[in-house]
This record gives structure tokens, sequence and C-alpha cells, in this order.
């Protein structure tokens, strides 16, 4: 049995939101569990490197769990 692993899962996921590179202003998608899935590279340089697959409470200020 294989396994997916988070390079992995982050490319499939890339190919289907890469037309957000296209945008000038920072974008990203969010999972329906709140957790970071996708950002364009305008995003990418406002969090650190291990924003993938973390929940958008761990990385915004002011956010509740809820």
């Amino acid at each position: 049995m294989s396994s997916i692993t988070t390079d992995e899962l982050r490319d499939e996921v890339g190919l289907h939101w890469n037309w957000l590179e296209e945008k000038p202003d920072p974008g990203v998608v969010v999972s329906e569990r709140m957790e970071f899935v996708y950002a364009n590279a305008p995003a990418r340089a406002l969090v650190s490197p291990e924003w993938f697959g973390k929940h958008c409470s761990g990385f915004l200020p002011g956010v509740d769990r809820t």
C-alpha cells in the first residue's frame, strides 16, 4: 500500500490552483477543514515555508478555531 506524501499532495493541489499565480495580489485556498492548501507567489512571500497543511488559526492573528 502506498501513501501520498506531502510533496505529492502539494503538487496535485498546485496543478488545480496554479491559475492563481497570474494574480498580482496574495491569494490562498483553504480546505473545508480550514487548512492552507495553496498560496500563490505573493502570498507565499508573506508566510513561513511550512504554511502548507497548517490550520488558518495558526497563521492568522486574531482568528479563533471556530
